[in-house]
Order: C-alpha cells, then structure tokens, then sequence
C-alpha cells in the first residue's frame, strides 16, 4: 500500500491531488498516512499534510489547515 501511495503521491499527471484515506478506529490510517509523511519529507518531496482529528481543538475543524500549511511552507 505504500508503494502505490508513494507512487500516487508523485504523479504529476493524476487526476486526483487529493487523497482522503478513511476508515474505522484502529485501522492504522495515521500510522500509514505518517509514514508516507516522513519518506516524502526525507526525499525532499513533501508540500505539506494536515492530520484531522475529531473532538480536538485545533485539529478537529478545516479552520487551521490553511494556517498549518502556510507554517510548513515557511520552515
């Protein structure tokens, strides 16, 4: 699954920029999604990502995903 993530993720031609990986509790979509992170990041290849996260304050609504990026994309 992280092979065809990565590959998605480098795509330049995709239809999709977009991905949304859902599924119940405990399924390991942040772990999954976090170590995309990082191989991306340590390839000098990651825009940026958000983690969403119910109930929490600052991760639990769209309102800081802009502010989020715009501090990834400054460091």
């Amino acid at each position: 699954m992280l092979k065809d993530l990565q590959k998605w993720s480098l795509d330049r031609d995709s239809s999709s920029t977009v991905l949304w990986l859902f599924g119940p509790a405990g399924a390991g979509k942040s772990a999954i999604m976090r170590t995309l992170s990082h191989r991306l990041q340590r390839a000098g290849q990651l825009g940026g990502c958000f983690f969403f996260k119910r109930a929490h304050t600052k991760r639990g609504n769209e309102k800081a995903l802009f502010c989020d990026h715009c501090v990834s994309a400054c460091h």
